[in-house]
């Protein structure tokens, strides 16, 4: 899909139509018979123009990309917002796989968060989870079963692992399925986990990540209390 491809398509909205759904539902019908390239692609064009639009256009478009893909794969589970997670891939980016070592690979990433303020760590580790949460899949799994038909759960575990720390660009040619060899245990990470940890000791945190977490939590509900 290209820029002029897509600008076409937000105009097939049927501004007729009563609701929210039967407005995008000629976009997202076209959108389903696409590949999932291309309905990633939808996702980053629409951040492109996202500031110029209407608030209601902000509304409809944003869930477009989001249903086609549930639709075409019948899931209720999209990954395309992971494409916007641009700040946490900036910061994967950072892991140096010309080390063969893995605590030298993170080494580079460590030290950026234990330079950076607390909330790029929280970030991090958010993020982290919820793309480990969206990996944690049977179709995913048996991508990662060896050629005795075995694949223990650290292994799948560390996999996910390492799958995340090759970057947006491999993860998203990862989860189409279609390369096994993506997911082979070569590429497994398992101290990926421990980042936070690793981070928290060079501040000389000690073991006070959930406590700071939990309160940088409460800081933020309570902002939110305040402007009810």
């Amino acid at each position: 899909m290209d820029k002029e491809t897509f600008l076409q398509l937000i105009r097939i909205i049927d501004d007729k139509a009563k609701t929210d759904e039967e407005r995008i539902k000629p976009l997202v019908s076209r959108l389903t018979n696409m590949d999932d390239e291309d309905i990633y692609l939808f996702d980053e064009y629409l951040d492109e123009i996202y500031d110029d639009l209407e608030d209601d256009e902000k509304r409809i478009l944003s869930e477009v990309s989001h249903k086609a893909y549930e639709l075409k794969h019948e899931t209720c589970y999209s990954p395309v917002h992971f494409r916007r997670y641009n700040e946490f891939w900036n910061i994967i980016s950072k892991c140096d796989f010309t080390k063969k070592d893995d605590s030298d690979a993170l080494e580079p990433l460590i030290d950026y968060l234990a330079s950076v303020d607390d909330e790029y760590t929280f970030m991090f580790d958010e993020c982290l989870e919820e793309l480990m949460d969206f990996l944690d899949d049977e179709k995913f799994f048996n991508l990662c079963v060896d050629e005795d038909g075995f694949c223990s759960s650290d292994t799948f575990l560390y996999t996910r692992r390492g799958v995340i720390a090759r970057g947006k660009e491999y993860f998203f040619k990862a989860i189409k399925g279609d390369d096994p060899k993506l997911w082979d245990f070569d590429i497994s990470l398992e101290d990926l986990g421990y980042v936070i940890w690793y981070v928290w000791d060079k501040k000389q945190r000690d073991n006070e990540y959930e406590v700071d977490k939990y309160e940088r939590d409460q800081r933020i509900l309570n902002k939110k209390e305040e402007r009810q």
